[in-house]
């Protein structure tokens, strides 16, 4: 769904990868103050999916139910909550970006790879 919205509406191809959480993160940027709670609710489910289904392909793992949340977890890293990665980033002043948690949940896993 976030894919088709993309192309048709934000002209632009974008995958389950690093560059399609570049895009996530723009795009939940000029989300900011522009919605009602309820819309952003729902946008925030739409995207933190896209964003697990961008963790799943590109760092590997898997969604497990962890303390009443879902959480995108690889490796032997705790892991993270898509959806609150989002949230974090649309609400606050401050993000922490989706791309800078990618990275560090890329980071943490390839150094659990390591012998």
């Amino acid at each position: 769904m976030i894919r088709r919205f993309a192309r048709n509406y934000r002209d632009a191809d974008i995958s389950y990868d690093r560059d399609g959480i570049e895009w996530l993160g723009v795009y939940v940027d000029s989300l900011r103050e522009k919605a009602t709670d309820l819309e952003n609710e729902q946008r925030i489910f739409a995207l933190g999916c896209f964003y697990g289904v961008c963790l799943e392909e590109t760092i590997g793992g898997e969604w497990n139910f962890v303390d009443d949340n879902w959480r995108f977890v690889s490796g032997d890293s705790y892991g993270i909550d898509p959806f609150e990665c989002v949230r974090s980033q649309l609400r606050t002043d401050r993000p922490v970006s989706v791309l800078a948690a990618f990275d560090a949940l890329e980071k943490s896993t390839s150094m659990s790879d390591e012998p």
